[in-house]
């Protein structure tokens, strides 16, 4: 540990030092924004009452649906579950599918935060989901 103070009295190592702290610092900077992009909260929040007015006009969009799972409406293993969700920011119930590759143990009456895609019919499928 000597060494690393001897090395900061010395003017040759201070270029070094320089170059070092920024990297690290822009390292740690790109690593919170890429995890914060993975849970989903850069997404638009759900638009519940212009998606029941024409969901076919949303084919392919991705949003943040913050909502509390109000039943199961069906479940085939392998396949997934539907469930019937109440959105967090208004409106009434949706149903939402949950493939079998990203469910877990849901429970109704808990309140889930989910990445959701309008699939090619109009149908809102999860991508992914955290409680919270």
């Amino acid at each position: 540990m000597s060494w690393f103070f001897q090395s900061m009295k010395s003017k040759s190592n201070l270029p070094l030092l320089f170059l070092i702290f920024p990297f690290l610092l822009v390292s740690i900077i790109v690593a919170y924004l890429i995890m914060r992009g993975e849970s989903g909260e850069n997404l638009e929040v759900f638009p519940v009452n212009s998606y029941r007015e024409s969901p076919l006009n949303y084919y392919g969009n991705r949003y943040l649906l913050e909502c509390q799972v109000n039943a199961q409406l069906a479940f085939k293993q392998s396949v997934g579950r539907l469930v019937a969700v109440e959105p967090e920011f208004g409106g009434n119930r949706l149903s939402v599918f949950i493939p079998d590759e990203i469910s877990q143990n849901l429970h109704v009456n808990q309140r889930y935060k989910m990445s959701v895609y309008i699939n090619n019919d109009g149908l809102i499928q999860a991508e992914r989901l955290e409680k919270y």
